[in-house]
Formats: C-alpha cells, sequence, structure tokens
C-alpha cells in the first residue's frame, strides 16, 4: 500500500458487538432510523472514525458522542424521524452566516437541516438553544 508503512494501519478494525449495540442506539434514538435498516451495514472502526460499508467513513468517534458525516445521514435521509429541523430558505441563508437562535425540545447533539418543498439540506448542530451549520449539502 502506498503512503502506509504498516498495513494494521490501513486496515479496518470490526466493530465489536458492544460497540455496535452503543452506535445504534445513538442513531436510532437521536435520528429515528430503524435499527434494522442498520444491521444491513458491515460497520468498521479505523483511526478515530466508524465506517461503513467499503470503509467509507460514517461516524467521527468523540470523547463522549458521535458525530455523523454529513454523506452517511444524507444517504439515509428517507429512515430519519427524529433530530430534523426544518427551515425557511431566510433562515438557512442567516445560518450560512452565523448561529440562529432556536428554541427547540431537542437534546443538544448534530441535526438534519431540512427546507419545505427541497428535503434534507444538510447538518447542524444544536446545542443550548443555538442552531449551528456543519455541512451544507446546496
Amino acid at each position: 500500500m502506498i503512503g502506509y508503512n504498516n498495513l494494521e494501519d490501513y486496515w479496518p478494525e470490526r466493530l465489536g458487538k458492544e460497540e455496535e449495540e452503543k452506535l445504534f442506539q445513538f442513531i436510532h434514538e437521536r435520528f429515528g432510523i430503524p435499527l434494522e435498516v442498520l444491521m444491513e451495514f458491515l460497520w468498521f472502526k479505523r483511526g478515530g472514525h466508524i465506517c461503513v460499508l467499503k470503509g467509507i467513513r460514517a461516524m467521527e468517534i468523540r470523547e463522549d458522542f458521535f458525530r455523523p458525516h454529513r454523506w452517511f445521514l444524507g444517504a439515509l435521509g428517507r429512515f430519519i424521524t427524529k433530530a430534523r429541523i426544518w427551515l425557511n430558505l431566510d433562515q438557512l441563508k442567516g445560518l450560512k452566516d452565523s448561529p440562529l437562535e432556536f428554541s427547540l425540545d431537542i437534546s443538544a447533539g448534530p441535526v438534519v437541516l431540512a427546507v419545505k418543498d427541497i428535503g434534507d439540506v444538510g447538518m447542524g448542530f444544536y446545542k443550548n438553544g443555538q442552531l449551528r451549520a456543519q455541512g451544507l449539502w446546496i
């Protein structure tokens, strides 16, 4: 392998049952994606990331939480039933420049951003009444 001194540095490690259950619980509770859908994928760990399928990054492992990569949420968007925040176009434009004050009944963490008649438009992070964009797809 070019750029890798040791194959073990490159090769992902399969998630253990306990790690998989913790990850599935987070994804299901946060985004409402059914466990049956998540079980159809093969999950691996490489460095500070959780990978799915052919080693494509799906989640970043943080100290106390998981941070989903935006392509992953985009790919599973039709299954997401929670943590989706609907915005109007003016709010979306404002969010590109600075955080929005938002009052929601939702715990701090990653969210999917959506606009009526467009659908999912990106990822954000909600905490302490503030919504921040973390990657817009449009």
